[in-house]
């Protein structure tokens, strides 16, 4: 698939390019049907991502502004023919597809990691090739960092996105030589629209890609810019039919649904998500609708959900029970059967009552619960 990517003729075809993820349920019936009578379709890549109410869509991205996106970001980072390029991420998300999109107008050369991902046969893999640009989610360099393998000594740049970089895998990388620019995006900006442009950068706060537009309103990130998306198809269970729906706003302006803010020199930083929601090993993860499963399953009220972060993954789920460990256990190993594996409860923790305000809302539950285990929950493939 990425040798179809680094070809004139599969930017030129007006195909739509649906790209899922193998690995999980198809988003819905008659999806590729919806497709294929869409004519606003036409030229345009699509990707698959959960809504902040759990229901699967369909990001609507031209390939025109793909290739946007992607020379912007050459730009930025001031990536050019003479860049050896090393691909680790799976095609079926705008990481990856970037990343070739990018190789391709660079004009340097690509290598491809094949198979389950170890961190030791890729630095070998990214050594050996003297690769000199790579992008890896932070599970992926936290791997590295925890074997305290150095950084290839060709290695020039190393985006990091699809989650939050913790400061302190950032600087245990920067010590062990792994030039790492946190960025900034998402499916719908075609990938990263933010990203740091030295080592020296403070961490947390991201340099604007020159071409996007971004503001903040409410405390929330808004962006404008070609590359943006088109629209969602959506799933509309009630008629049984997908749905077009453009989010844009007035001008163009996308809310970003992550809250901001903007210094003075212009960088942003992104302090979270607006709602219950979190990535977890790049994944958006809606607890919301994680909650209504719970629910089913133990509908006493006497266990929640909380996201505590994780220094590998981003953050994980933790199950907060009012019952005892041996049924705290039982409920988590029934509510992990019918979840993706990033979805799934990670630790049990039994509390004598859950905190509660005096009017009987519940409480966020996590305070003191950020320390704790380093689940060892595999990357996906980049193979797609």
């Amino acid at each position: 698939m990425e040798d179809s990517l680094l070809s004139q003729t599969y930017w030129e075809d007006p195909v739509p390019d649906l790209r899922l993820n193998p690995g999980v349920a198809h988003p819905g019936p008659g999806l590729e049907e919806a497709i294929a009578a869409e004519p606003r379709l036409r030229g345009h890549m699509l990707f698959a991502t959960s809504g902040s109410g759990g229901r699967p869509k369909i990001v609507c991205l031209s390939k025109q502004g793909f290739l946007t996106a992607a020379d912007w970001t050459n730009r930025h980072l001031e990536c050019g023919r003479e860049d050896r390029w090393l691909l680790a991420l799976p095609l079926f998300h705008v990481g990856g597809a970037g990343l070739v999109a990018r190789a391709r107008l660079a004009g340097g050369g690509l290598e491809i990691y094949e198979g389950r991902w170890d961190a030791a046969r890729f630095a070998s893999l990214a050594e050996g090739s003297e690769t000199t640009v790579t992008s890896l989610v932070p599970a992926q360099l936290h791997d590295l960092v925890v074997r305290e393998i150095p950084a290839p000594s060709g290695m020039r740049v190393v985006v990091i996105g699809g989650g939050r970089l913790e400061p302190g895998l950032r600087a245990r990388a920067l010590r062990l030589g792994w030039p790492v620019r946190e960025s900034y995006g998402m499916t719908e900006t075609a990938a990263q629209l933010a990203t740091q442009i030295s080592t020296g950068d403070p961490a947390g706060w991201l340099k604007v890609i020159p071409g996007w537009s971004v503001r903040i309103e409410d405390g929330q990130v808004w962006v404008m810019g070609a590359p943006l998306l088109s629209a969602y198809l959506q799933f509309a269970a009630d008629k049984g039919e997908w749905k077009w729906r453009d989010p844009r706003k007035e001008g163009g302006w996308f809310a970003t649904g992550d809250c901001g803010e903007i210094d003075p020199q212009g960088r942003l930083r992104v302090k979270g998500r607006v709602g219950r929601v979190v990535k977890i090993l790049g994944e958006l993860v809606d607890l919301e609708r994680l909650d209504l499963r719970l629910v089913e399953l133990c509908p006493g009220g006497e266990s929640v959900l909380e996201a505590v972060e994780d220094p590998r993954a981003g953050w994980r789920i933790v199950l907060v029970t009012e019952r005892d460990r041996a049924e705290g256990e039982e409920l988590a190993v029934r509510f992990n059967e019918g979840v993706a594996g990033f979805e799934q409860v990670r630790e049990v923790r039994t509390v004598d009552r859950l905190r509660r305000s005096p009017l009987g809302k519940r409480l966020p539950q996590s305070e003191g619960m950020g320390e704790g285990m380093d689940p060892a929950q595999a990357v996906p493939d980049s193979k797609a």
